[in-house]
C-alpha cells in the first residue's frame, strides 16, 4: 500500500469536510511529513504497530524534556534532537494506522493523550533549562532596554505560563467545537482559501502555534546557539496571543449563538 497515496486520500477528505488544517502548519506539512514516509515504511515491513510506535515517541520525547530540563551541554542538544524526533514520529504514527487499517478511537486518544503531554511538559523544560543555563543575551537585552538584572527565576515562570496557555487553548478548542486550529486566528475559513493574503497568514500562525511546526527545529537552534531564554520568552508571548484570540472567537461564537 503506498504511503503518500492514502495521506493524500485522508488530506482531501479532511479539506472536504474542514476537519484537517495539517496542510496549513508549513514545517510539518512540508518538511516532517514527506521525512515521515520512510521510517513509516519501513515500521511497517518490521510488523510494528501504530499505537507501540505513538507509546515509543512519547517515550523519546519524555527523555528530550528531561535532559532539555536538567542536561548539561551537549545533552541539552541531544534533548531537543530528541524532541525533534518526536515531533516527526507523530506523523509517522498517522501513516501506519491509516496504511495498516489499524486506526481506532482507542488510537486517536491514545495519540492525542501522548501528543499533549510532551508538547504541555516541553515549555516547562525549556523554561528549567533557561534557569540552570542562562540566556545571556536575554539577559544583556533586558539590562539594555529596562536597566535591571533579569531574574532567572523568570524562566521558570515564563515556561509555566507557556505551558498553561498551551494547555488551555487546546481544552477551550475542544470544547467549542475544536476551533482552535481552525478560528484561533480569524484569519479566513476553509471555503475562503482563495484569499491569498489571509492564507499565508494563517499558514504563519498555525506554523507558529503548532508544536510540530517551527516550534521544534527553532528549539533545536535554540540549544545550540545558547538562547533556551530567548526561545522561552518567545513562545510565552506566541501563546498568550493565541489563547487570547481563541478567546475572542470563543466569546463572540457563544454571543452569536445565544
Amino acid at each position: 500500500m503506498d504511503i503518500r497515496q492514502e495521506y493524500e486520500k485522508h488530506l482531501t477528505k479532511g479539506r472536504t469536510e474542514g476537519t484537517n488544517l495539517n496542510y496549513y502548519n508549513l514545517w510539518g506539512h512540508i518538511v516532517l511529513r514527506r521525512i515521515s514516509y520512510y521510517p513509516s515504511w519501513l515500521l511497517l515491513r518490521l510488523g510494528a504497530s501504530a499505537n507501540s510506535v505513538t507509546l515509543g515517541a512519547f517515550a523519546i520525547g519524555c527523555v528530550g524534556c528531561l535532559l532539555l530540563a536538567i542536561g548539561e551541554g551537549i545533552e541539552v542538544i541531544i534533548g531537543a534532537l530528541l524532541l525533534n524526533l518526536w515531533a516527526l514520529f507523530d506523523y509517522v504514527d498517522g501513516n501506519m494506522a491509516r496504511c495498516s487499517g489499524s486506526s481506532s478511537r482507542y488510537g486517536k486518544l491514545l495519540d492525542s493523550i501522548c501528543d499533549q503531554a510532551i508538547a504541555s511538559l516541553l515549555f516547562i523544560s525549556a523554561g528549567v533549562g533557561a534557569f540552570h543555563y542562562p540566556d545571556y543575551f536575554m539577559n544583556s537585552l533586558i539590562h539594555m532596554v529596562l536597566g535591571v538584572e533579569l531574574n532567572k527565576s523568570m524562566y521558570l515562570v515564563l515556561g509555566g505560563w507557556a505551558s498553561t496557555c498551551f494547555i488551555l487553548s487546546l481544552n477551550i478548542g475542544y470544547s467549542f467545537e475544536r476551533i482552535f486550529l481552525q478560528n484561533v486566528l480569524h484569519f479566513i475559513s476553509i471555503k475562503e482559501e482563495g484569499k491569498a493574503l489571509s492564507t499565508t497568514l494563517r499558514k504563519i500562525g498555525i506554523t507558529l502555534i503548532s508544536t510540530s511546526g517551527l516550534v521544534m527545529p527553532l528549539l533545536f537552534f535554540a540549544t545550540l546557539l545558547k538562547l533556551l531564554g530567548t526561545f522561552v520568552f518567545v513562545w510565552s508571548f506566541i501563546n498568550t496571543i493565541a489563547l487570547i484570540l481563541l478567546l475572542v472567537q470563543v466569546l463572540k461564537k457563544v454571543k452569536a449563538s445565544s
